[in-house]
């Protein structure tokens, strides 16, 4: 039975650590003894707070890209980086390839993080690719202003392929062959319950509470004092400030907190955020409202969309509206949504299915 597993993910935000962080759980509960070995310059405390018994061996294994803000790019600092990593040197691969074998790896999960998928081929171990979209697919619109990107989406297009096998995972950008599995959104399972997490809130279980979200990027909520108009709500910022704080209606965390994000999903009532994949599916599986903020230059932004709203209650703030805060004046509508709740499991749980029906379990 596949005990050692180990893990690339791309460190780009949370939403891929998030949705590794799922699988892993999952396949925990499925293989109590299980133990991963990660790759990826994620802080250790991402995995930590999510119970994963792991060691994170910090690997640059991936670029992404490279964001100034949440919302925005900073294309030729990702073209530097890109520059550094690809083609992956003889030097980079043989370490990884010496740490799979002495770690006696069963079995290499990527995250769209193409390292592992290439160590793998060299070791002969199989590898799985976890993905709602790719690099190469991300690049390939940047390449009409700097065309250099061409190159990298080319190198990478040529890796993706040689994983044993390939897992879609909803909210999905672009379908890409019939080989492809297509599991429900993936999302990290909360450990703590709305009453719970409430009240160390100091919360009653019926006072309005929203969670603002930006997916593991910090930002500065220029809009914080607007949101004291309405005193009668609750908001949650996270990476607000250094330590927990309290001023008025609004409770700041910092960037790494004592609250585990998904805790504090399960015990809002509306999420306001970037619409990234991890925040999408933790809002999917919760059932909660959502005041999704797209993003206008990303090729991802309207599969996600779409996404969103066809399956979540949610009302699309633009990236224009959020920053010159008329997102404001939405407020109402949001707050007029309601929960709607589904049947459908965590797609972790389908991967577990997926890997034990390919033999990978």
């Amino acid at each position: 039975m596949t005990k050692n597993i180990a893990y690339f993910i791309t460190p780009h935000g949370f939403g891929h650590a998030s949705r590794a962080t799922g699988v892993m759980q999952a396949i925990q509960q499925s293989i109590p003894e299980a133990h991963f070995t990660i790759f990826s310059t994620l802080p250790n405390w991402f995995f930590e707070e999510s119970q994963i018994k792991a060691e994170v061996i910090p690997t640059n294994c991936d670029v992404g890209v490279v964001q100034k803000t949440p919302f925005i790019e900073d294309f030729e600092a990702t073209l530097e980086q890109l520059n550094s990593l690809y083609p992956f040197s003889q030097e980079l691969l043989s370490t990884i390839v010496k740490k799979l074998k002495d770690n006696q790896i069963d079995l290499v999960i990527c995250d769209i993080a193409a390292l592992g998928i290439a160590a793998a081929e060299l070791v002969g171990l199989p590898s799985v690719l976890i993905e709602n979209f790719t690099w190469d697919w991300i690049y390939e619109p940047f390449a009409q202003n700097q065309s250099e990107f061409t190159r990298f989406s080319n190198h990478l297009k040529s890796i993706y392929p040689q994983a044993s096998l390939r897992i879609q995972t909803e909210p999905l950008c672009e379908r890409v062959d019939n080989a492809a599995y297509i599991t429900s959104p993936i999302a990290r399972q909360p450990f703590s319950d709305r009453d719970t997490i409430r009240r160390k809130l100091g919360l009653s279980n019926t006072h309005p509470l929203v969670l603002m979200s930006m997916g593991g990027i910090q930002e500065e909520y220029s809009s914080v004092q607007q949101l004291k108009k309405y005193q009668d709500t609750t908001f949650i910022i996270p990476g607000g400030k250094d330590s927990f704080k309290q001023v008025e209606n609004l409770i700041f965390l910092p960037h790494h907190s004592d609250f585990y994000h998904p805790d504090l999903i399960q015990a809002a009532d509306f999420v306001i955020g970037k619409a990234g994949y991890s925040t999408i599916a933790e809002v999917y599986h919760a059932g909660i409202p959502f005041g999704f903020i797209s993003r206008a230059r990303s090729r991802e932004t309207v599969p996600l969309a779409n996404f969103i709203k066809s399956q979540i209650p949610s009302v699309e703030i633009s990236e224009e509206q959020y920053q010159n805060e008329t997102w404001l004046s939405l407020l109402p509508q949001i707050f007029e949504l309601q929960p709607r709740h589904h049947s459908e499991r965590n797609g972790a749980f389908d991967v577990i299915d997926i890997l034990r029906n390919n033999q990978f379990l």
